[in-house]
């Protein structure tokens, strides 16, 4: 593990290189930050490229500019740029492959800002700092799968004074500009490309899933007057870091994060509904962002329990939480 541990990219498990080039588009700092790119960037297939980094999820990479690490979310679009008209190509049925919609990456820059604010001051390390914004010009459209006779019903159910309150309502597709985030960071690694690693002690592994929980559900209390997105959140919502000799939790990925008090009320009922069973479904369900050929999907039996009990007592006693030395990690997992 020590190869990984000095990784310049502050990362615990190695992924692959990949290759970044400029493409049309505006950078728009966030609260008046300094400007690190002069033009947005995207992954790029070709030769012709000025930056290397490495791959962060399906959507994203990590880069270095003058010594500091950065992450950009939502730049894996270079189809985008490849034909001229609306970006068409689709993931999971509402959002584009590979990237984000501009107003969502502003809003993941301005719930990174607060919500990292509120666990900074509970005495949490939050591993992201706002930077900036890409605005790509080029425009996403999701395709529409309403039938004509539905579309209709759902046109007369929007003229209804509270239909929008109730949230619904289903919109036509409506062509959207793409964007990024861009924030600086202390590390990235994600919680499933831990417990994929060979286990060496289930004692190891159980005690820091137990506190990674006790981490996880302390953080989700103090940030509870926030909603989290439409989405339950997974365990790849979770980045995992270094900080001296200890290693750390923190939440993070929060595009789709408002204040609950904004949400509508089908939203808040769902909400309410969830909220009490708090642990992320995907402890206990596939994770297929995170499969490895010949590893299992899910975390080992030591890891979920340890995990869940942690998770309801962080929740429910957010000062229980307890230091996560590097050496406890070291003992549960076989890093290659």
């Amino acid at each position: 593990m020590t190869n990984y541990l000095s990784n310049e990219y502050g990362l615990l498990i190695p992924r692959r290189r990949v290759r970044l080039k400029p493409v049309d588009g505006d950078v728009q700092s966030f609260d008046s930050a300094a400007l690190i790119f002069e033009k947005p960037v995207v992954i790029t297939a070709s030769d012709d490229s000025l930056l290397e980094g490495i791959a962060s999820g399906h959507r994203s990479v990590l880069t270095i500019i003058n010594g500091m690490v950065y992450k950009i979310k939502g730049c894996a679009i270079e189809k985008a740029f490849n034909n001229d008209g609306l970006y068409r190509r689709i993931h999971n049925g509402e959002a584009p492959k590979g990237g984000v919609i501009f107003n969502d990456a502003k809003n993941e820059l301005l719930r990174t800002r607060q919500i990292g604010n509120l666990l900074t001051r509970a005495g949490f390390c939050f591993p992201y700092e706002p930077q900036e914004s890409f605005l790509y010009r080029k425009q996403w459209v999701a395709e529409d799968v309403m039938p004509e006779w539905f579309r209709r019903i759902d046109d007369w159910i929007t003229e209804l004074s509270y239909a929008k309150q109730l949230g619904i309502f289903i919109e036509a597709p409506q062509p959207f500009p793409l964007g990024a985030a861009v924030m600086k960071i202390m590390g990235d690694t994600r919680l499933p490309e831990i417990y994929l690693q060979r286990e060496k002690l289930p004692e190891a592994v159980s005690d820091i899933a137990y506190k990674f929980g006790l981490s996880a559900g302390a953080q989700m209390r103090v940030a509870n007057e926030y909603y989290w997105g439409r989405r339950d959140a997974h365990v790849g919502n979770y980045v995992v870091f270094l900080e001296g000799d200890n290693v750390y939790i923190a939440m993070v990925d929060f595009e789709e994060a408002r204040p609950v008090s904004e949400i509508n009320m089908l939203e808040r009922l769902r909400y309410n509904f969830w909220q009490p069973k708090l642990v992320p479904r995907s402890v206990w369900q596939q994770g297929i962002n995170f499969r490895k050929k010949g590893k299992p999907w899910i975390p080992s039996p030591h890891f979920r329990n340890g995990l869940e009990r942690g998770f309801r007592e962080g929740f429910k006693n957010p000062d229980k939480r307890k230091p996560i030395s590097l050496d406890l990690l070291c003992d549960a997992y076989a890093f290659n």
